[in-house]
């Protein structure tokens, strides 16, 4: 090895060696001096990431010790005091038994009456002295009731007052309100929307033979609306109702032809035409000859019924039709003409046809447009529909290209309940749909069980079934009765049961002959139209005055924190102690027995039910004893307010008992938490005095060493010398 003073390699060397033992010296010194494995996140930084988090838990869990001993004490100082008031009713119970026996004079009753007063007395200042930190922990305070408050809220509004002058139709004009029942004429101009306040409403057009534009009615919020409307003609262009009825029993009277054109042309219409609201009665007149024609001029779907709901409206309202005739011209359709919108989240409930004629013109129309016939039910719709009944009525679907959906029930995806079909004549052109069932898109397609009874029936289909479940539907049990079959035919389902792939429940056709030619009967509810009048428009200025109950607050409730979350605590409810608040007992067994026992005293009994009816509103702080039959009263008080303090108290005692039970749940975990992180964290401290031991005397060679290094440059001297 060569001699040099420049550099000294193996004095580096040594010097290196020396440092890193001193660290490593100075590390182990750390660890056994402190006792930990981890001093730092830089000893391992996984492990004392994990052993901070614990740390912390601890620290958290040793509060929450401290927080249920806290409520400990203070639950068992509101039990102290609920058991002084039990003390106190027990001897208020004594006083009230002696004051009731007629060895004393009312002189004497009056004495026990002021002891009497003493010692409710002495309840309320219990109540009010029971404390802890401050808070009164038995007067109510912490009971979790709920505290309202009624006010009167005064509402203005401007509205327009209709007052009678002659027997004409009153004209409206435009922002016109219907106020009044009455007969009201629409100018050709109207236009916008019309609110109706009024129960008995008749609307007539100046000019039926040209449409009015955009107008838009909707009936009161507490329905029972009955609406008349004769020749009515209107095209609007906006996704709204036609017709919005609210609340239940609302009655729609057709008078003549009433035709609803729908020119809304900007995505497929989600509104109904009429909204049935909270359910809608539809009378076409005592002949049955009243009319609504719907058209769509756009070749847009039209997602909601034209009577039901709307597109993803779920509504529980039945829907009963008396008698008219409603006839379909769509170029494309998802909603039914009668039923629920055309989605999986639009529903109606039951469906009632008691006569009218139905008619489905869409196939010539849809066809002109190259689209598919209609997309829904005549009667029925696209999701839940509740169990439909038709009688003595005349469907009519001969849809040109042929539709895959029913003409009564279930739609795509759609559910419909039991369909019963009587005394109706049923014409029908299907694909792969049924013409009484459900629809043939989907498996999720079903009905209940259908019933026909005496009807004439014309269907034809191809992969569905005449009457049952289309191409891939599901129905339940099938009857037929005293109808001729002859004229039902299918290409490749069955005739009556299923479609090519449907399923169905069993089929009886034990009664299917015995046909009966139909004896037309409709139904009508006989409400009168409104009185013809002419009202003069007066703004007047509206006001209403509602009393309104406001939630003030609860009460509060005492949390006791006992979780390192913050939603881990339990609330604790302690009642009112305060003699307002403690009442007499409810009549129970043992009084209906002795009630019983003297049912052949009418006057014993008679006494007895009214000391019971005056003491069960009674409280503890309106209970005299000046009078026989007053202690006797008094007796009763007493008893329902200790029956009502034992109540609390056993309450109090259990919640000691869950938070005893909690104290011990916290304290094992925060051991079982100290002794995780005492693994992670802890030094072996036989391990760490070793490794101290081996770095310092390594230390000290490599000093040793360095020494000798630092003394092969001095040699160098000798040569010069």
């Amino acid at each position: 090895m060569a001699m040099t003073v420049m550099y000294n390699a193996g004095a580096q060397l040594s010097l290196g060696q020396l440092n890193k033992n001193i660290s490593k010296a100075g590390k182990a010194l750390a660890k056994v001096s402190s006792g930990q494995r981890i001093v730092s996140a830089q000893d391992d930084s996984a492990s004392f990431s994990i052993s901070e988090k614990m740390r912390g838990q601890i620290r958290a869990l040793l509060q929450d010790n401290q927080n249920v001993q806290n409520g400990s004490s203070m639950v068992r100082t509101a039990e102290r005091g609920i058991d002084q008031i039990i003390q106190n009713i027990r001897t208020l119970k004594e006083k009230a038994i002696d004051a009731a026996n007629d060895s004393n004079t009312d002189e004497d009753r009056a004495t026990i009456q002021k002891e009497f007063n003493q010692l409710v007395s002495t309840i309320d200042d219990i109540t009010i002295g029971t404390e802890f930190n401050g808070k009164r922990l038995i007067d109510g305070t912490y009971s979790g009731e709920l505290k309202t408050t009624t006010e009167n809220v005064v509402t203005e509004e401007k509205v327009i007052e209709l007052k009678r002058t002659d027997n004409a139709p009153v004209t409206l004009k435009e922002g016109d309100k219907i106020t009044q029942d009455g007969v009201y004429m629409l100018p050709k101009d109207f236009t916008g929307e019309l609110p109706i306040e009024a129960k008995n409403v008749k609307l007539i057009q100046q000019d039926p033979s040209t449409a009015l534009k955009d107008v838009y009615i909707t009936t009161r919020e507490g329905g029972e609306t009955n609406l008349w409307l004769e020749n009515f003609n209107v095209t609007n262009t906006e996704d709204k109702n036609f017709i919005k009825f609210q609340g239940p029993d609302n009655t729609l009277n057709i008078v003549g032809e009433n035709n609803f054109n729908d020119n809304y042309n900007k995505e497929a219409r989600k509104s109904a035409v009429i909204n049935v609201g909270g359910g809608l009665t539809v009378e076409g007149g005592s002949a049955g000859n009243g009319k609504i024609n719907f058209t769509n001029t756009t070749d847009n779907s039209y997602n909601g019924a034209v009577i039901g709901a709307d597109y993803e409206e779920l509504l529980n309202s039945d829907i009963t039709i008396n008698g008219g005739t409603f006839t379909a011209n769509f170029t494309r359709g998802g909603g039914a003409f009668i039923g629920s919108g055309g989605t999986k989240n639009s529903s109606i409930g039951n469906i009632t046809i008691n006569g009218g004629t139905f008619i489905d013109n869409s196939g010539e129309r849809s066809s002109k447009y190259g689209y598919r016939t209609w997309q829904d039910a005549i009667i029925g719709g696209g999701d839940r529909v509740g169990n439909i009944t038709i009688q003595n009525a005349v469907i009519d679907m001969k849809s040109t290209p042929r539709t895959n959906e029913p003409a009564i029930g279930a739609s795509n995806n759609g559910r419909v309940g039991n369909i019963y079909v009587k005394n109706s004549q049923i014409t029908y052109r299907g694909s792969a749909g049924a013409a009484i069932g459900t629809s043939g898109y989907s498996s999720y397609s079903t009905a209940g069980n259908i019933t026909i009874e005496n009807c004439l029936l014309d269907i034809q289909t191809q992969r569905g079934t005449g009457i049952g479940s289309g191409y891939c539907g599901r129905v339940g049990n099938i009857t037929i009765i005293h109808t001729d079959l002859s004229n039902v035919t299918s290409t490749s389902g069955e005739q009556v049961g299923k479609g090519v792939s449907g399923t169905c429940g069993t089929v009886d056709l034990s009664q299917a002959d015995g046909y009966t030619p139909i004896v037309w009967q409709t139904v009508h509810s006989g409400i009168s139209e409104p009185e013809n009048t002419e009202w003069t428009p007066t703004e007047i200025t509206r006001r209403t005055i509602e009393s309104v109950t406001k939630v003030l607050k609860h009460t509060e409730e005492l949390w006791i924190q006992h979780g390192t979350q913050a939603n881990q605590r339990i609330n604790l409810k302690i009642n009112s102690m305060q003699t307002k608040d403690l009442k007499g007992t409810i009549p129970n067994e043992a009084d209906n027995a002795q009630l019983n026992a003297w049912s052949n005293s009418p006057e014993k009994q008679a006494e007895l039910q009214a000391l019971l009816d005056k003491a069960k509103d009674m409280t503890l702080n309106d209970a005299r004893v000046t009078t026989v039959d007053n202690a006797k009263v008094a007796i009763r008080v007493v008893e329902g307010a200790l029956e009502y303090a034992l109540n609390e108290a056993t309450t109090m005692g259990a919640y000691l008992q869950r938070l005893e039970a909690i104290d011990a749940n916290v304290t094992t975990m925060g051991e079982n938490v100290q002794n995780s992180e005492s693994t992670i964290r802890d030094a072996d401290m036989a391990k760490e005095m070793s490794e101290y031991t081996r770095a310092n005397i390594l230390s000290q060679a490599a000093q040793s060493m360095l020494a000798q290094a630092n003394q092969n440059s001095s040699s160098v001297l000798n040569l010069l010398s």
